[in-house]
């Protein structure tokens, strides 16, 4: 008799040691496979986890992702206008209520022997109607990017900050941006002049190593856009009958 209760007594024991490490073990599993949805982690059940529980990233609130052609928003100024993939990413899109201008001339060159020698260079005349204030405060606060698309996909996206001393005033009707070492993505000038319609215009010029290099010959239409922070944008768009070359060293088109 004493020998059972001995060893009923072990057995309690041991049912005691080892439930809270059983329950402990079930914590555990519990957590690995149900994860906690925007802690960054992908865990089963997940289908994405970007560390937020935000709509309009592509991840939803719901780490599950949102529906393809959904609306998005991304980090750069080119890729806050986009839509998801479906499969988790915000895809950058030629955004919609750009001003356009009648004359406008783009030359892309690409030298794969000496990137120093790479060229970017858009102009863009006699442009719908835009105010001063519609550029912002480039030397403070606004910044730039030029987003450039072929057949709608984003290749390029060359930006330019706000900065007091590379922008001054163009007079009292635009701002002009001058940097001879392009140590912002090779951009080197950027002149923006307000006017009536048909009378705005803007340049850009880039050149060098710092310059984006996008592969050449491309697919068509290609479309450039200068955006701002202030939701501003200026667009042309290149098709066919406006491309004078386009090959994998040069691209080159004008309207009209």
């Amino acid at each position: 008799m004493t020998s059972r209760r001995q060893n009923g007594s072990l057995s309690r024991t041991s049912l005691i040691r080892v439930t809270p490490l059983a329950a402990l073990l079930t914590v555990l599993l519990g957590g690995i496979a149900y994860g906690v949805c925007g802690d960054g982690t992908i865990d089963v059940g997940e289908d994405c986890d970007d560390g937020n529980t935000l709509n309009g990233d592509c991840c939803s609130s719901t780490c599950t992702f949102e529906p393809g052609a959904s609306p998005c928003s991304g980090a750069t100024l080119c890729r806050q206008s986009g839509m998801c993939d479906g499969s988790g990413t915000c895809q950058a899109v030629p955004r919609m209520g750009c001003r356009t201008a009648l004359k406008s001339r783009v030359l892309l060159v690409d030298n794969n022997g000496n990137d120093a020698k790479d060229k970017l260079s858009w102009k863009w005349g006699a442009g719908q109607a835009t105010s001063l204030e519609d550029f912002g405060v480039p030397a403070g606060t606004t910044n730039y990017a030029l987003c450039i698309y072929a057949a709608g996909s984003l290749i390029d996206e060359p930006e330019i900050a706000a900065n007091f001393y590379l922008w001054s005033p163009l007079g009292t009707r635009g701002y002009q941006y001058k940097d001879p070492a392009g140590t912002s993505d090779g951009i080197r000038k950027l002149r923006l002049q307000s006017g009536a319609d048909a009378k705005a215009r803007i340049l850009i010029k880039g050149k060098g190593m710092n310059l984006p290099d996008p592969t050449l010959e491309l697919p068509l239409p290609v479309t450039f856009q200068l955006v701002n922070s202030s939701n501003i944008c200026f667009e042309a768009v290149y098709d066919s009958p406006a491309v004078d070359n386009n090959n994998k060293a040069r691209f080159k088109a004008g309207v009209p």
